[in-house]
């Protein structure tokens, strides 16, 4: 069962490939003959891709073309990728200048990933796995997204994806993780201490494109022994200045 779902997903990979060359616009016939597929395979793959907008189907001219969802993917790796060259060098001199670890998450839906890190050259530090999935109630860079979505999409959040304990300090009662939303939304950054990685200080400030779109944090991690709560504080005030310099720099389009 699962090869047969494997094949499955490699055919529509290629189906989609086909669209990315010189012409953008194919028949059911022409990808039929582009393609080592059975026609009815293919006749199923092509439904189920414009099902999900990844195609979109002309009926009155029975073609297909690439379709939103497609377009969203390539408009979001776009606009990393700029959002990186902009955030880079405020990450590596965050890390020159504190010593410590400097991240750059991005929201996904309703939760985040880190993308991009400068790592901490002290034999003892704080270090990320970048492209892991990662709740928004735990730790400061995803509180710091959490704070700044729409009341819907917090209770959204709390409810599809839980409060749940990765840390003996991860907050998993709503109502003290609602208070502490307010609080950083007032304060503009957010600090935690080992609530995902025990013995760690995170301090975080939030991302948004010029259009106001949240789109993720800028974050500063070191062991609590040597970053401590003052130095965290005073480091939220740096990032919430450098993040608004980030932000005012990055043109976003919501796919």
């Amino acid at each position: 069962m699962v090869t047969k779902r494997i094949m499955v997903l490699e055919q529509a990979i290629n189906v989609v490939n086909c669209f990315t060359g010189l012409k953008s616009t194919l028949s059911l016939t022409e990808l039929d003959s582009m393609l080592d597929i059975p026609k009815s395979s293919l006749h199923r793959i092509l439904v189920s891709l414009t099902h999900k907008d990844v195609l979109l189907h002309d009926k009155e001219r029975q073609q297909y073309t690439l379709g939103k969802t497609f377009r969203g993917w390539s408009a979001t790796m776009f606009h990393r990728l700029r959002l990186d060259d902009i955030a880079h060098p405020f990450l590596e001199s965050f890390r020159n200048q504190s010593g410590e670890t400097a991240t750059l998450s991005m929201r996904v839906g309703l939760m985040r990933t880190y993308v991009f890190m400068f790592e901490s050259s002290s034999e003892v530090r704080m270090s990320v796995e970048l492209g892991k999935m990662l709740p928004l109630h735990a730790g400061a860079n995803g509180k710091v997204i959490l704070a700044h979505m729409s009341p819907n999409e917090i209770e959204q959040t709390i409810s599809e994806i839980g409060l749940y304990s990765i840390t003996p300090s991860t907050i998993t009662n709503r109502e003290k993780l609602l208070d502490q939303l307010k609080k950083i939304k007032e304060e503009g950054f957010a600090i935690s201490a080992g609530e995902r990685v025990q013995e760690a200080m995170t301090v975080a400030a939030p991302l948004f494109s010029r259009d106001g779109e949240l789109i993720g944090s800028i974050g500063l991690h070191g062991p609590a022994s040597r970053f401590t709560m003052d130095m965290a504080r005073e480091w939220g005030i740096i990032l919430c200045r450098a993040a608004e310099e980030i932000s005012r720099n990055v043109a976003w389009s919501k796919p």
